[in-house]
């Protein structure tokens, strides 16, 4: 007799990070053909992706039963959110395909929202229905769609449709396909350690695959910008680890961004946060048609917009003084050890600041650049390489605002 116990076999049902839920499986026991069956056993056949249910009566009669499980699919989804300007929905619009590799039709589709006021529900071609979720397990609600006989291997459909105005976040989709044993028991049933996992495997959410999405949010009364950003470097993170962001060289862009932006906000310098997350939108733009998906696009282009519009309007003559402040504080940290360094650093800031608001915007951009030259020849000499940088920073998204 050979026999391989591998133990307790735990799975991450939702393998992305958004909600770590451990399920303890089974214990797989793998056989020879040489092998004598255990009593109250389900084993996992690798060949044919079926269960084996085994236990014995009370007549001590082997019972064995074949369960078909309803995953045996391989689906795929994308995600594009459009939003209507003049009402402010968002229309989520989901696009599935049921790979090759699958074994099966897939006949069920879910949508696990977390806004529990979706607008409307629409789709041209399958039957729809809202699950709601039973009290004190998470929030919001599902949405199902099935089809009559669903998507054969390596068909494709889309047109499942949610208005709401919530804004895009990272979500859960789940999957069923067309085919699965329903089990039916003589008394008396299977032992009950038998009966817990059949119920995983025959209920929500161990019964369909799972693949993560983007889903609309309920959006915060709490206008707590610096936890809001740290939300959008989350998206931008997760979309490069699951290639949402297709280059490192485009999330090293968007992270820079939002970095920026972060170390502004901690100093309440709302501007120049403002000018860091327009430079994401814009980026965003630009990036949509070739360097990142349509889910990306959404997480990051939609919720930058809102946190933009969540803050008070840019003020230029404002950045100025602002700059002018970090040249006073450099001085008096000593990081400008010559004084007339400092004179003729500040004197050049205030005068870029008197020829915007005399409209002269090409002088007031030629003296910051006079700043930025005077600037970078005293890096590490009269003037500390970290008030060189700083400032530095403070003045080029200056001069980069009035360029445009």
């Amino acid at each position: 007799m050979d026999m391989q116990n591998i133990g307790i076999l735990s799975f991450n049902h939702n393998k992305y990070g958004i909600k770590m839920k451990n399920i303890t499986l089974i214990c797989l026991i793998f056989f020879t053909s040489n092998f004598i069956a255990q009593q109250d056993t389900i084993y996992y056949d690798q060949e044919t992706k079926n269960y084996i249910i085994q236990y014995l009566n009370d007549e001590d009669s082997l019972i064995i039963q074949n369960f078909i499980p309803w995953t045996k699919i391989n689906p795929s989804i994308t995600c594009k959110v459009v939003k209507k300007i003049a009402s402010n929905e968002y229309y989520f619009n989901w696009h599935i395909k049921n790979e090759i590799d699958s074994e099966q039709n897939l006949n069920y589709f879910i949508i696990e929202t977390k806004d529990p006021s979706i607008v409307d529900v629409s789709t041209s071609k399958w039957h729809s229905r809202r699950i709601h979720k039973p009290d004190g397990i998470g929030y919001g609600n599902r949405y199902k769609w099935y089809g009559d006989q669903g998507l054969q291997p390596s068909w494709q459909t889309n047109g499942f449709i949610l208005s709401t105005y919530g804004l895009p976040t990272i979500g859960d989709s789940y999957f069923q396909g067309l085919g699965g044993s329903i089990l039916t028991f003589s008394d008396p049933p299977p032992p009950e350690k038998i009966m817990k996992v059949i119920k995983k495997l025959t209920s929500f959410p161990g019964s369909y695959v799972n693949r993560p999405t983007i889903v609309p949010i309920k959006i915060s009364s709490e206008n707590n910008y610096s936890i809001f950003l740290d939300t959008l470097k989350y998206y931008a993170n997760f979309s490069k680890n699951f290639n949402w962001i297709t280059n490192q060289s485009t999330y090293d862009k968007y992270s820079k961004y939002l970095n920026n932006a972060k170390k502004f906000l901690s100093k309440e310098d709302t501007n120049f946060t403002i000018v860091c997350l327009e430079r994401v939108l814009e980026e965003v733009a630009i990036d949509s048609s070739e360097s990142i998906t349509s889910e990306a696009f959404a997480l990051l282009y939609f919720n930058t917009e809102y946190l933009i519009n969540k803050l008070p309007e840019i003020n230029i003559p404002d950045m100025f003084d602002r700059l002018i402040v970090e040249i006073e504080e450099c001085q008096l940290s000593g990081s400008i050890s010559n004084k007339g360094i400092y004179n003729s650093l500040k004197k050049k800031v205030e005068n870029a600041k008197k020829s915007y608001e005399k409209g002269n915007i090409h002088s007031s951009v030629q003296k910051l650049k006079a700043f930025r030259n005077e600037l970078r020849a005293q890096k590490d000499k009269h003037i500390s390489i970290e008030c060189t940088e700083t400032t530095d920073e403070y003045s080029e998204i200056i001069i980069e605002l009035l360029e445009e």
